[in-house]
């Protein structure tokens, strides 16, 4: 009311119409929220068809912008999370901004272990981090994720075209090969307007069939 000088009755008519065009969704004791624009994204490695399928409509409309690549020491934080990595030795550090349909939607950090990242010289990420590795012929069995509500910085805000302190959903994700060892940590901060999913788990037959 006060941001368009409106009335009551007109911001009430006007919340209605979007409720009715489903952009919005109304609770009562919860508030409104917005429900249209979100994205939903699969975090799970694809390996079965429908999975890839589902996951490939978004990734088509996706396009990585490389902020900053190259080698460097691990980190400190990341030497006891990368399986066998020791005081000294490199990782390639790929930093990007996701972006679907131009609109940049997450910035990434992932830190790739010296002896999967030697497979990726002279490879620019083109797609999704997952097929970049395989197009390198590294093979990735699994990941897991943990995830935290939190505030946007000044930086983050800026990447992700939203408010300083617009809350984000924050990430880190260990991405495993074959032999159940780390090969890849990212951090990552990703706009509320995603929402992110892991439904898509192959089916296991029972032990009877």
């Amino acid at each position: 009311m006060t941001e368009f000088g409106a009335s009551r009755t007109a911001v009430r008519e006007g919340l209605s119409i979007l409720v009715n065009e489903g952009q919005i969704e109304r609770r009562r004791g919860q508030g409104t929220s917005r429900i249209a624009s979100y994205v939903r994204f699969d975090q799970t490695i694809p390996h079965t068809e429908p999975q890839r399928r589902i996951y490939d409509e978004i990734i088509a409309r996706m396009a990585p912008e490389v902020i900053h690549s190259g080698w460097t020491p691990v980190p400190p934080p990341i030497i006891r999370r990368l399986s066998g990595a020791a005081p000294g030795d490199q990782c390639l550090a790929v930093e990007y901004v996701f972006r679907l349909d131009g609109i940049p939607l997450a910035v990434i950090t992932n830190y790739l272990r010296q002896a999967e990242a030697e497979k990726l010289e002279g490879r620019l990420l083109r797609s999704d981090y997952y097929s970049h590795l395989r197009s390198a012929g590294i093979e990735i069995e699994n990941q897991a994720s943990f995830y935290q509500a939190r505030h946007a910085d000044r930086l983050t805000a800026e990447i992700l075209k939203i408010g300083e302190g617009d809350p984000v959903l924050a990430f880190e994700q260990e991405i495993d090969d074959a032999s159940g060892d780390v090969i890849n940590v990212a951090f990552g901060t990703i706009h509320s307007d995603v929402r992110i999913t892991s439904g898509l788990l192959p089916e296991r037959r029972s032990a009877r069939s």
